[in-house]
């Protein structure tokens, strides 16, 4: 398999549920898988300040724990797609990977890790506010 741009590697990972293990009552609160993959993909999950649903995604990993099915998986990956910008050449671009073991505390959860476009953003706005802090210095 080739890899259409191979030096593009900045991962963007969210998490679903998404809550600090000393917040048990959010954790607790029951989801379902429907809702879990929309918590994967909503801003809120994200661990960048960014919106994956406005900017191209390359390629998306998802990884489940708990009872969950690949009919499941599956069902939400054809109902997210069409909400997501998925690069044309890259229609299929979800790898998915089921482990049958739940983490700690929770029935179930997902992680992933999307090849997206809108890390850009972030670092522009890292390099205008290093631009800003650099002509103060002189």
């Amino acid at each position: 398999m080739q890899v259409p741009f191979p030096r593009m590697h900045f991962l963007l990972s969210s998490m679903a549920p998404l809550a600090a293990p000393r917040d048990k009552a959010q954790l607790a609160a029951p989801r379902s898988v429907d809702q879990l993959f929309s918590d994967a993909f909503s801003r809120e999950n994200v661990l960048l300040a960014c919106d994956p649903r406005n900017h191209t995604c390359l390629a998306t990993a998802l990884m489940m724990r708990g009872r969950l099915s690949l009919s499941d998986a599956q069902r939400n990956v054809t109902r997210l797609r069409p909400i997501l910008c998925v690069a044309h050449w890259n229609t299929e671009g979800f790898k998915l990977g089921l482990c049958s073991q739940p983490p700690v505390g929770l029935p179930y959860s997902l992680l992933c890790l999307s090849n997206n476009c809108c890390i850009r953003d972030t670092f522009s706005n890292l390099m205008a506010r290093f631009g800003r802090l650099y002509k103060r210095k002189f």
